[in-house]
């Protein structure tokens, strides 16, 4: 159903009362008073049969190496209609196999049944046109354009796309069964979008990662990253139990031993420096709970608020409640500084949704030039570092193309550094005035930069002389670089915040001590990761 339906296959056939000839239902829209035959009609029982019968003329008997076997919409078929032999005697159609057609996709063309899934995928969901029907007739085969390869962010999904295992995943051949895997539900960890996966795992090992259905997140969809990338997990350098270095050899160690060994060292070196020389890093890969009870242990117990994360040189400031479901009912998007398909893939599905179903436009600004430029309405360059400037030149535009705000002459005077970038803004700034519902997105150009808190202040503005600083449809967007990043300003893994993004003033001190049942808490902002590596230097 997230693809729009063509009726290649023809497995689908009914017969509708009224209708000449039977048809496929997933062409059909449904209407008052329309009376579907589907088990009844002996005509829809036998055509699905022969539409069968044909698909699997040229279709190998290899149900008991195929890695689709046992999720197979084809096998499935087949057995429901328990068919007999084939009465197709002649040479089956062959092809070498598998072909790589991308480092994690391989292609087994002699199982394909030509139902166009993968190439309308890339078309219609993806935005990455690369694969397409080549030749013709009996020679017909799916395959990159000439020359190329399957360079696609989302190829994975393909491989779920395909009903017959024409295409399979390079990591997951012949690794095992489909009713061999145990699959746990969880969270992806590559990026902030939050999308569902489903882990298989078969005697303590990943096998293979699928997306889970979420339609509120991630629908049925799941980058590459989150589903080719767990490799880590069996590395060969992998941590697998405690380990202590005695004379200068690591040996494992009990889990009893380890903790009262880091205990004991901990309050030894507080003791002898001072609460100063320690320093807790957490991640953004890990719960809300573990990254609260960390911070906790180091400022409640020990005394220090050097608690951080190695990736501290960003901040979120609060922007960013809108849902996946608002980017599809936009009219204009701005990227500004941001790479949408590389830092959060799955957003980018629900941007081009509303770009090729709704007419939406796309507007970017970044450094660089980017891969969904082919996509865009207008996409301009700045110099590595002018955010801010290029913000104002913005907001200067669309002050001049709206024409109407109660603190027009102030914000004009204010802005008018920013004249010249105005000048080639001017298009972009009309466009922005034209949405009815705008979404700004601010990236890792923005997050990143010493003057992101301006920078974000700016576009802000920036909504409210458009008029949509209200709009539930419109707003601000931050793309937060990690899987919890935005759980670790939550629950205080920062120097300088408390759990609940509470500045370190004496005011929330007092009540987070109460709580915690402690005297009192640090009140010297921390070190961030970068000073506690120039610290450890030292």
């Amino acid at each position: 159903p997230r693809l729009e339906p063509v009726g290649m296959c023809r497995q689908c056939l009914v017969e509708i009362e009224g209708a000449r000839r039977l048809v496929a239902s997933c062409t059909q829209r449904v209407r008052e008073g329309m009376r579907v035959k589907v088990y009844t009609s002996q005509d829809a029982v036998e055509g699905r049969k022969a539409v069968l019968e044909f698909l699997l003329i040229n279709h190998p008997l290899d149900c008991p190496v195929c890695d689709k076997g046992g999720e197979c919409p084809l096998q499935n078929q087949y057995y429901f209609f328990s068919s007999a032999l084939s009465r197709f005697a002649e040479q089956k159609r062959r092809w070498p196999k598998p072909i790589p057609i991308s480092e994690n996709v391989l292609l087994d063309m002699e199982r394909c049944v030509l139902c166009r899934r993968c190439v309308r995928f890339c078309d219609e969901v993806a935005g990455e046109p690369v694969l397409e029907f080549m030749n013709r007739g009996w020679y017909t085969q799916v395959a990159p354009f000439f020359g190329e390869t399957f360079e696609s962010h989302f190829s994975g999904n393909t491989i779920d796309l395909c009903p017959v295992g024409a295409l399979t995943s390079r990591s997951f051949r012949f690794k095992a069964r489909v009713w061999e895997l145990t699959n746990f539900p969880s969270i992806c960890p590559y990026c902030a979008c939050g999308c569902n996966i489903l882990v298989g795992q078969r005697v303590n090992d990943i096998k293979r990662v699928t997306p889970g259905v979420n339609e509120a997140v991630n629908e049925a969809w799941l980058c590459d990253k989150g589903r080719f990338d767990y490799s880590y997990t069996r590395h060969e350098g992998r941590l697998q139990a405690p380990m202590l270095r005695r004379n200068g050899i690591w040996e494992e160690v009990s889990w009893g031993e380890a903790l009262d060994f880091v205990a004991q060292r901990l309050k030894a070196i507080v003791e002898e420096h001072g609460p100063g020389s320690v320093a807790a890093l957490g991640s953004p890969w890990c719960t809300n709970e573990e990254n609260y009870l960390l911070q906790r242990i180091f400022r409640g117990i020990l005394g220090t608020n050097n608690v951080t994360t190695k990736h501290d040189a960003w901040r979120s400031h609060g922007f960013g409640s809108l849902t996946f479901e608002a980017l599809e009912r936009a009219d204009v998007f701005l990227f500004f500084g941001a790479d949408v398909i590389e830092e959060l893939p799955i957003a980018w599905l629900r941007v081009y949704k509303a770009l090729r179903r709704r007419g939406a436009r796309l507007l970017l600004l970044h450094p660089r030039r980017l891969s969904v430029e082919r996509h865009a309405a207008l996409a301009l360059t700045y110099p590595e570092g002018q955010e801010l400037r290029w913000a104002q030149g913005l907001a200067l535009a669309v002050l001049e193309a709206k024409g109407r705000h109660p603190e027009v002459e102030r914000l004009r005077a204010i802005l008018q550094e920013a004249s010249e970038e105005a000048g080639r803004l001017r298009e972009m700034a009309e466009a922005l005035a034209q949405g009815e519902r705008v979404i700004l997105f601010a990236g890792k150009e923005v997050l990143h930069n010493s003057e992101a808190p301006h920078i974000l202040a700016m576009l802000r503005t920036l909504l409210d002389l458009l008029g949509k600083g209200e709009d539930k449809d419109s707003g601000l967007v931050e793309f937060l670089p990690y899987a919890n990043s935005r759980g670790t300003l939550d629950m205080g893994l920062w120097p300088d915040l408390l759990p609940g993004r509470r500045p370190l003033e004496e005011a929330a001190r007092a009540a987070v001590a109460e709580v915690w049942g402690v005297d009192l808490l640090p009140a010297e902002p921390g070190l961030s990761f970068a000073q506690l590596q120039e610290a450890g230097r030292a």
